[in-house]
Parts: C-alpha cells; sequence; structure tokens
C-alpha cells in the first residue's frame, strides 16, 4: 500500500522503505522524495486483522523535527 501511495510522487528522486514493530503492532513505510509533492510518507499499521494507513506530505522539504513528529505519530496510532 505506501509503495503504491508513493508512486503517485511526479519527478521521483529518492525512496526508501523501513518495517518494524509499533503500538498497533507491525509497521511498513515509505519516503518518496521529487518534484511533487515533495516529500510524501505513508505508514500501514496492522495488528493481523485491522489496517491504518497514515500519510504525511509536504510541497517543500519539511523541517526534520517535524518529520519526527509525523513518524512518532503515525507509529503510536492505535485503534480504539
Amino acid at each position: 500500500m505506501c509503495e503504491r501511495f508513493a508512486s503517485g510522487v511526479r519527478g521521483l528522486k529518492e525512496k526508501s522503505s523501513r518495517s518494524g514493530t509499533c503500538e498497533f503492532g507491525m509497521f511498513g513505510t515509505v519516503v518518496a522524495k521529487g518534484d511533487y509533492p515533495n516529500h510524501v510518507q505513508a505508514w500501514v499499521l496492522s495488528n493481523e486483522r485491522e489496517f491504518i494507513l497514515v500519510t504525511h506530505t509536504c510541497d517543500k522539504d519539511p523541517d526534520p523535527q517535524e518529520v519526527n513528529e509525523a513518524n512518532e505519530i503515525a507509529l503510536m496510532t492505535t485503534c480504539s
């Protein structure tokens, strides 16, 4: 899901991915940088029964603190 979301970045220049565990269970994330939008990150979280899609997009290079905060928010997401 993350790869497909990131494929919409025009003029793709850089792409990276990672996965691991989080409060909800497991996650995968892709970061894509290009011409438009400049920065896209998508996370998919799963507890093996449910899935959550979280996104962060910016038209210009985001501040590193903003990227860290978006990652923290995404990885602490849970379902009630």
